[in-house]
């Protein structure tokens, strides 16, 4: 039986040339259309990576538009491999062509090449490796493309059970290894008021916009500001004291203010830098020139958010063993008749859910912001002496030498979407978390190894 490794290993530039081809899909969750529910972009990667399956001999199947799979072998019980093929939009700040699949000193560039259509790729050639050695898998193995995850509803892989069996456990290329037994519980929140009309003369908020996502630190969030008879630099005199870097532009009695920040996913808030929380701590130093409730509002942003991410502006703060709570002001809509914004809380294991959200609640309705659960994924969580784990484990450590241990993280993945799963890589120890962040990047000798990894490990799940 030829070499598992050395079959990986001869499809290295396979490999590469697939990954950027599906990194130059723009698969941003789009308007839909008929056949493709989240948008043309996305239905054109999960086509990618279907046919690829198909030249490659496996069988395929797709389910509506929303999500399909891969599989081989047979048997009556299932190993699953979730992935996703969608991708948060770029941002700003990139340094190679957000869509361009460009290598660059052993680097591949682009939306998507960690988060997750590098490990899609890598594991559609881990089962193909696998089978070119003669493996026969006792299990089934299904690699289960979803096509709706960046946008926290998950629909896609809803609609997928809904007709599809559930495998007996399984893995998602989708954060860390060496393997992640405990995922915080993640709370997609919107909130929002309607201001009840304009108000006439002196200094005013017009508009603020900010964000792109609640699941990522925003990197740039603006304000127009009507000066109501004030000197420009009078007002920009107080907010350029309030410490805060802040680029202006004035025309006609309008001033523009606009904060830049760095974005990161927002289950790791603290790598980035929320441009949201720092145009309100500088506004916050205009509120007695504001109308009420314009300053109350600020004033309160400015004191629960700002520049922190635990929420305890909020008397929110907590933690446990699978770490601490987080909380990203993603976005933000403000115009002269409502605000609305969107938020992305991330609590432990342990903590009481119902009562972060009644005490949230409370907080913001002292100000008149109704609050509104838009999605709510509760926490998971496998103990370290799970089969699947040990599995993983072992693998991991047969690869790499590392005797790395097991994890806990804020992001969710779709390794909760079966139940019994966990997130497996496909971040190696000590590297930096690159989803969601400009120049985003997989390297390309971690690359072959993941999926060395990722095939080793559906050998060891599906038994040959």
């Amino acid at each position: 039986m030829a070499s598992l490794d050395g079959c990986v290993e001869a499809r290295r530039q396979e490999m590469v040339r697939d990954l950027q081809d599906l990194i130059r899909i723009e698969s941003v969750k789009g308007p839909a259309a008929s056949g493709a529910p989240f948008g043309l972009g996305v239905r054109a990667a999960l086509d990618f990576i279907l046919e690829r399956a198909r030249t490659m001999g496996f069988a395929t199947k797709e389910v509506d538009g929303y999500a399909g799979h891969v599989e081989f072998g047979a048997g009556r019980e299932i190993i699953g491999v979730l992935v996703h093929l969608d991708v948060v939009p770029p941002g700003e700040g990139w340094t190679h062509p957000s869509f361009g699949g460009e290598i660059a000193c052993g680097r591949l560039y682009g939306r998507g090449s960690i988060d997750d259509k590098g490990p899609a790729i890598a594991c559609l050639h881990a089962m193909a490796a696998l089978r070119e050695t003669g493996f026969l898998p006792r299990r089934r193995l299904r690699l289960i493309l979803g096509c709706d995850e960046e946008s926290g509803s998950w629909n896609c892989v809803e609609r997928y059970f809904a007709v599809e069996e559930k495998p007996l456990y399984g893995f998602a290329p989708d954060a860390e290894f060496p393997v992640i037994t405990a995922e915080k519980g993640h709370l997609w929140l919107r909130a929002g008021k309607r201001w009840g009309g304009t108000q006439e003369g002196g200094l005013a908020i017009l508009s603020v916009e900010g964000g792109t996502r609640p699941n990522v630190v925003p990197d740039r969030c603006a304000a127009t500001l009507a000066l109501g008879g004030r000197a420009a630099e009078e007002v920009l005199a107080v907010l350029r004291a309030a410490d805060v870097s802040l680029v202006f532009s004035e025309e006609a009695g309008v001033l523009r203010v606009e904060a830049r920040g760095r974005a990161a996913h927002a289950s790791l808030p603290e790598q980035g830098e929320n441009a949201i929380g720092r145009l309100f701590s500088a506004l916050s130093a205009l509120a007695g020139w504001l109308p009420e409730p314009q300053a109350e509002t600020v004033r309160f942003l400015a004191e629960s958010f700002g520049l922190s991410y635990d929420g305890a502006g909020l008397g929110l703060a907590c933690r446990d063993g699978s770490g601490a709570l987080t909380l990203n002001f993603g976005t933000i809509s403000w115009d002269p008749a409502e605000i609305a914004l969107m938020l992305d809380l991330r609590y432990p294991v342990s903590a009481d859910k119902h009562g972060l959200l009644a005490r949230l609640r409370e907080r913001l309705a002292a100000i008149g912001l109704e609050l509104e659960v838009d999605i709510d994924l509760p926490p998971l969580y496998l103990p370290p002496d799970h089969p699947l784990v040990r599995e993983l484990l072992q693998v991991f450590r047969e690869k790499t030498g590392s005797e790395a241990e097991p994890l806990a993280i804020g992001g969710r993945t779709f390794a909760s979407a079966i139940g019994t799963g966990v997130a497996f890589g496909p971040v190696f120890p000590g590297r930096p978390e690159l989803a969601h962040k400009a120049d985003e990047y997989v390297d390309l000798e971690e690359f072959l190894l993941m999926a060395q990894i990722y095939a080793a490990a559906m050998a060891a799940l599906a038994g040959g």
